[in-house]
């Protein structure tokens, strides 16, 4: 052992006293017997300290505690390992309904504690206590660990071929213009009139559903704003959003779908997104290994501070902004909370994002496991990605003679925000079809598009050259637009000796939507704006008066997300530790259960023996003596039907095995003999019913207490 590896050790030691010593006395003592054997006074307590050190740092030790470990003893050290302060709370929210344990997480947890495998440790503000691995067999135990083996498995019973609805560029593109076609599609109470709803029915192809919920999240990010009666299309907010990759927009819009976000909570939840379909299993996954990969993603060991993504920054956000409590639905209405649900923030999240995901198909269900729940892959939203081509190969547009338009997947959301103020929505499909027509054009020219832009963009996009007919009914459609037009607004009036000022200053200059006159100019300033300090700001200070209104012209840019990580690239692929270790396990169990055979002592001891061996308390065949156990037998007879409750009562609320003594169910007169841990006790017509959880066999039973002729409740010092 070189230097730096003698550091190492007696660093370990070190952290490992410290945590040893927030025991108290009893248990540590507890300890003592269970390692090292009966404590004989005087004693050196450091010195027992340093024994059970020396225990875990005895290489044969170790294997013979690799080799113990189960399953789900991986799964709950692997859990530690890579998670934050996590402690009981945070084990029951990760593990859920894992139908895979035999026992309950509190429980494995205690076994763990017990077997000194883990330690609790306080927090620095010393208001929690979570769990840490032994830190001397921390980096022993390294090797085997892993997100993967935390992660829930299942087996597959059924599987579904089903191909489900995908969102894509198109249908995106297809909302927009819908809402720029029909702005009053809205009632007051922001719920989408029924012969809109119909009408979207049909145009999108039965699709309504998900028609709501991008409508909502683009409310939600203010592209799109609700008026008093109409919806209006904040197209310089829409052009930032426009510039981020696709996959990146149906992040945001999966985040904000379940209602207004700070931007931060915004930028964190769109991120996750974009980190779980990144980091989803290859083949299939289950609900709760969704949440149990988005858990890590967010309250991972590894979690980045910078990323926003560290445990604390995320619990403060949810702290801060509860993130709504309840959950929503689809139109972005509140629903009941389901009292199925954990309470916790990170789950309402998860759950409200899986569901989105699945009405995108961003991801599918393809199966039921052997527990009939559920499981989901990723969906063909993934695949479709690729048929985005370069720029030079977006001829995908195709116009008729009738001026039908026919736009074939290819295009971005930046190329439809150019195309789309002079289209007008027709059927949204996986290609997708619209209409030119005089409304639509005059829409465009409304945003101060002219004749050439128009023709120039759908040249760009066009497979062919533009029919002439087409060219001529644009330039009839601007000239008829010309006409006649209605200003709405604020004009701006001043002295012809001031004009060179307005049209030379920089500053008034961007304000200028239209000059009628010399000294009289048209401003494109939003009429229900406030107007009070404009002439201060932009050098206004000519004029005398002002007849109120404000321009605030203020874009906030869409934060470009980092591209999905999937957090278990560095994992090792299938592997599982305890089925290398399975033979072995085997034999040496069987060596320990011989052990205790040949060991003379009370049977209530050899019970004991079995149930440390069981659950890995006992890894050597020393630690077999009556020094290593004392044991205190309470017992109730038959007829004290009173001290039996009392008793099982008692052994519930202190976490005691029972032996209990009834007479056999076949009526032979003979009386059989049960040992295991009180679950519950309920009351009966005639007798209280108990319910225990039967060792060796790990099943649980019910038993008249009435019947039962001697009940013995063994309490292990602690």
């Amino acid at each position: 052992m070189n230097f730096q590896e003698k550091t190492d050790v007696l660093s370990q030691m070190k952290e490992f006293s410290e945590l040893f010593d927030n025991f108290s006395d009893d248990r540590q003592f507890q300890y003592f017997r269970t390692f090292l054997g009966e404590v004989k006074t005087p004693y050196n307590k450091q010195n027992l300290v340093e024994k059970i050190e020396g225990f875990f740092l005895n290489q044969e030790n170790r294997k013979k505690i690799l080799i113990l470990l189960t399953e789900n003893d991986y799964k709950i050290l692997s859990f530690i390992n890579f998670s934050k302060e996590p402690d009981k709370k945070s084990a029951k929210e990760f593990f859920g309904t894992n139908k895979n344990f035999s026992f309950d997480i509190e429980f494995k947890i205690d076994n763990l504690i017990e077997r000194l495998l883990i330690l609790p440790k306080k927090s620095e503000n010393l208001e929690k206590i979570y769990y840490v691995i032994n830190p001397i067999l921390k980096e022993f135990l390294n090797p085997y660990l892993s997100k993967k083996i935390a992660i829930d498995s299942f087996k597959l019973k059924e599987k579904l071929e089903e191909v489900p609805f995908f969102i894509t560029v198109q249908f995106l593109a297809s909302v927009i213009c819908y809402v720029q076609q029909f702005p009053e599609l809205c009632k007051l109470d922001g719920e989408i009139k029924k012969k809109n709803k119909e009408q979207i029915e049909k145009i999108f192809n039965g699709n309504f559903e998900v028609f709501d919920i991008v409508l909502k999240a683009l409310l939600n990010l203010k592209i799109f704003k609700q008026g008093e009666s109409k919806i209006l299309i904040d197209w310089n907010k829409l052009n930032s959003f426009s510039k981020l990759d696709f996959i990146q927009q149906i992040a945001y819009i999966v985040a904000s779908s379940r209602g207004h976000l700070s931007r931060e909570s915004l930028k964190i939840q769109s991120q996750l997104v974009l980190d779980l379909i990144a980091s989803f299993p290859e083949e299939s996954a289950t609900f709760q290994m969704i949440f149990q990969t988005s858990y890590f993603i967010l309250k991972g060991k590894n979690s980045n501070p910078e990323e926003n993504f560290s445990r604390r920054r995320f619990s403060m956000i949810l702290e801060k902004n509860r993130l709504k409590t309840e959950s929503e639905n689809f139109s972005g209405k509140n629903f009941e909370e389901s009292k199925n649900f954990t309470e916790s923030y990170l789950f309402q999240i998860v759950e409200y994002l899986h569901k989105i995901l699945l009405k995108f198909g961003i991801i599918k269900k393809s199966g039921i496991n052997s527990f009939d729940e559920e499981i989901f892959s990723i969906g063909p939203f993934m695949e479709n990605l690729q048929f985005i081509p370069e720029n030079s190969k977006k001829k995908v547009l195709n116009i008729d003679a009738v001026t039908n338009v026919t736009i074939f997947p290819g295009l971005e959301l930046s190329d439809y925000v150019k195309i789309l103020p002079f289209l007008k929505l027709v059927n949204c499909n996986f290609i997708v079809q619209f209409e030119i027509d005089k409304k639509s054009v005059w829409n465009a020219f409304d945003k101060g598009f002219s004749v050439e832009k128009i023709i120039e963009i759908l040249s760009e996009y066009s497979n062919f050259q533009l029919p002439q007919s087409l060219k001529i009914n644009i330039e009839e459609w601007s000239k008829s637009y010309s006409g006649a037009i209605i200003y709405k607004g604020y004009i701006l009036k001043v002295d012809e000796k001031n004009d060179s000022l307005v049209e030379k200053n920089p500053k008034i200059f961007p304000f200028i939507q239209e000059k009628f006159a010399p000294g009289i100019y048209f401003l494109n300033i939003p009429i229900d704006e406030n107007f009070k300090d404009i002439l201060k700001e932009y050098d206004f200070d000519f004029i005398s008066s002002v007849r109120e209104a404000k321009k605030q012209n203020e874009i906030i840019e869409f934060s470009k997300l980092q591209d999905g990580k999937n957090i278990f690239s560095e994992d090792l692929k299938d592997f599982e530790p305890w089925k290398k270790f399975e033979t072995e396990r085997k034999e040496y169990l069987d060596f320990l259960y011989d052990e205790v055979l040949k060991f003379k002592c009370s049977e209530e001891e050899k019970i004991e023996f079995n149930y440390r061996i069981r659950f890995g308390i006992i890894v050597k065949s020393s630690q077999i003596n009556s020094g290593t156990v004392r044991m205190e037998i309470l017992e109730a007879n038959g007829m004290d039907y009173a001290g039996k409750i009392h008793l099982i009562n008692s052994a519930i609320s202190l976490k005691n095995k029972i032996e209990i003594s009834i007479p056999s169910d076949d009526d032979s007169g003979k009386i059989e003999k049960f040992f295991g841990l009180p679950q519950f006790l309920t009351k009966a017509e005639d007798s209280a019913i108990v319910r225990i959880t039967i060792e060796p066999e790990n099943e649980e039973r019910s038993f008249s207490v009435g019947r039962i002729v001697r009940v013995k409740m063994i309490k292990r010092s602690s």
